[in-house]
């Protein structure tokens, strides 16, 4: 399934909607668009969108980007 001995982690950087760039952002948001439209097919009770990193520190930009990133996602659906 996967192409590494780490589950797929040591690959792509991950998807992050609370980054600075906004290359990164679109980038990331195009992909959860695509699990959107997977997860339609299958039936689930929750999705979760983890905000963020582990271990950065909170930043107004990242949090404003991220919640600019989660609106979209929402109009989206």
């Amino acid at each position: 399934m996967y192409s590494d001995y780490e589950w797929g982690r040591t690959g792509s950087p991950p998807v992050n909607i609370a980054s600075t760039d906004r290359a990164h952002r679109i980038d990331a948001m195009d992909e959860i668009k695509r699990a959107l439209e997977v997860a339609e097919q299958i039936p689930f009770r929750f999705l979760v969108q983890h905000i963020g990193n582990p271990d950065e520190e909170f930043d107004e930009r990242k949090f404003e980007a991220a919640m600019t990133c989660v609106e979209h996602l929402r109009a989206f659906r």
